[in-house]
């Protein structure tokens, strides 16, 4: 995808930076002594922390964005609560008589046990 191609262009580019580095700072002879070798390795890592921080802006930048466009949806979005249907309130009285039968109470199963309070 973007992200791999983007990835193998910037490490083609890294590869390149150090062997024009190189080449600049190993003498004809082929043999570099120490510190021109610290330098090489001194600008590669350079080179890849720049590199790595670059990529690192490009990928912050684009989630800041992306966080900002659902930020955006989120408060452009209107949620109704659901309607609530009130029932009237139920007065028990003596003098009404229940035809009901009491089977849920029925089918309950003993209870053998103790219950601690």
């Amino acid at each position: 995808s973007d992200s791999e191609s983007d990835s193998e262009t910037n490490t083609r580019v890294l590869r390149s930076r150090i062997i024009k580095t190189r080449r600049a700072l190993v003498p004809s002879s082929g043999k570099m002594d120490q510190d021109q070798l610290r330098t090489v390795v001194e600008a590669a890592i350079a080179n890849a922390l720049a590199e790595q921080a670059a990529i690192n802006r490009q990928e912050r930048n684009a989630l800041t964005q992306r966080i900002n466009e659902l930020s955006e949806q989120v408060a452009a979005a209107h949620v109704a609560p659901p309607t609530v249907q009130t029932y009237a309130t139920i007065d028990i009285r003596a003098d009404v008589r229940c035809d009901e039968p009491l089977d849920a109470v029925k089918c309950l199963p003993e209870f053998d046990g103790s219950q601690e309070s």
